[in-house]
């Protein structure tokens, strides 16, 4: 239960002095319609798309003195799980046992150690799952995006890449309701790692939010499309 310092005053409540908040990034797009007169004098309806990216900074409920209690009672959205994902993921990868957690695109296999020798729990199984899987919308039969990085060493595509895996992989374990405070950091800890290795490239993180969100689209049956590039 996350707010912003003004939803907090807004209620009647009041952030303690002395605590810190987290940043959170909301990025969308919006379409700005309009005229433009053509040579005949007649005039053309257009619509412009641009992206756009605002910070907030939230803080916990228990940072704050004052707030309602929550309602308890309010309905709680189903959540699918895991296994239900991957099996209903549209021209689904083959997914076989193997010595380490790789997507192996040109055999368009994902391979994965086995859930009950190498892994914590069913939940840090699944987020790698997903993190292989979105590298598998990638592939030139689904998503189509850019692989190329994998057969020429970790430089720039490779990291793009992984920011993509990681973004959307994240996405997917909200559907599923996986939430355990060891994937959460796991996943922090792997996307802080990657964006310092884009540092030089301010649209990655908007590459990454985009294709990784059409991936968890993807598996979810929600597009099945394939989506051309990112505008800027």
């Amino acid at each position: 239960r996350f707010l912003t310092y003004k939803q907090a005053q807004a209620m009647g409540a009041q952030v303690r002095k002395g605590e810190k908040g987290w940043p959170v990034v909301f990025y969308s797009t919006v379409v700005k319609k309009g005229e433009e007169q053509k040579d005949s004098g007649e005039k053309e309806a257009t619509a412009r798309r641009f992206r756009f990216m605002r910070y907030y900074t939230v803080f916990n409920a228990c940072q704050v003195d004052g707030l309602p209690a929550l309602d308890e009672s309010a309905p709680v959205a189903t959540l699918t799980a895991p296994a239900d994902i991957v099996q209903r993921m549209p021209r689904r990868p083959q997914i076989a046992d193997g010595s380490r957690a790789c997507y192996n695109v040109l055999a368009d296999r994902v391979e994965m150690p086995p859930r009950t020798a190498h892994w914590n729990s069913a939940e840090e199984y699944h987020s790698t799952l997903f993190h292989e899987l979105v590298h598998a919308t990638g592939h030139e039969s689904r998503l189509a995006r850019d692989l190329t990085g994998q057969f020429y060493g970790k430089d720039g595509k490779y990291a793009r890449e992984e920011l993509v895996a990681e973004i959307g992989a994240q996405f997917l374990c909200q559907a599923a309701g996986i939430n355990i405070p060891q994937v959460e950091e796991n996943a922090v800890a792997y996307c802080q790692g990657w964006a310092r290795a884009l540092k030089g490239d301010p649209q990655a993180v908007f590459y990454a939010a985009a294709k990784g969100q059409a991936a968890h689209d993807y598996i979810l049956g929600v597009a099945q499309k394939a989506t051309g590039g990112v505008e800027s």
